[in-house]
């Protein structure tokens, strides 16, 4: 399984728009979902017709994570789903504004 590719956060006062790009081959195991850890110790899962990558084409994707806090910089782990386990991470940060 590979990491997903294109990842970034676009951070407003109090919420970030995470968007990546599910990895366009899986291997054997299917990915039936993404899981998004924040540094605050919340956990979004991903999953659902848009997290699916069996597609032939890719698209990206995007989740909004909001209460966050102004002025602080945030953590963000993103990583694909199997049904036993969660491939390989990576993190990118941002920081949400003043105001």
């Amino acid at each position: 399984m590979r990491v997903p590719k294109g990842r970034n956060a676009l951070p407003s006062a109090t919420a970030a728009s995470i968007h990546w790009n599910p990895p366009a081959a899986t291997g054997d195991t299917p990915v039936p979902g993404h899981l998004i850890t924040v540094s605050d110790s919340r956990t979004i899962p991903v999953t659902g017709r848009d997290a699916l990558v069996t597609q032939p084409t890719v698209k990206g994707i995007t989740r909004v994570v909001d209460t966050l806090k102004l002025a602080k910089a945030y953590a963000f782990t993103m990583a694909a789903v199997t049904a036993t386990s969660a491939g390989p991470a990576a993190t990118f940060t941002a920081t949400t504004a003043a105001d």
